[in-house]
């Protein structure tokens, strides 16, 4: 009797161990295709209007008029009709105005 239990017990923990071994290979993946050019997440993609305006906190509406102000971060054009915008630059255009209505 006892010997079945401990077959049954072995038999749990080999199928515990190759599911733990499916999910770290999953997880791997994953990371891996995020971290891929291209992808949201890759910081030399820039970020495209959806992103950038929500980097902002503001609509895609209100970032098209922001492009129009002079002194508002350009966008790189990375296609006949697709920008994306430098995150580092929006941080920093956004730290700058925060600090020009701070000193006001």
């Amino acid at each position: 009797m006892q010997d079945l239990q401990i077959a049954m017990l072995a038999a749990k923990l080999d199928a515990l161990t190759e599911l733990m071994h499916d999910v770290k290979k999953l997880l791997a993946d994953r990371t891996k295709a995020a971290m891929e050019p291209g992808t949201p997440g890759d910081p030399e993609r820039g970020l495209d209007a959806k992103e950038a305006a929500a980097l902002l906190g503001i609509s895609r509406a209100s970032l098209y008029e922001l492009r129009k102000e002079p002194g508002f971060v350009q966008p790189m054009q990375v296609g006949k009709r697709s920008v994306r915008y430098a995150r580092a630059e929006l941080l920093a255009w956004q730290q700058a105005r925060k600090d020009s209505k701070a000193a006001q």
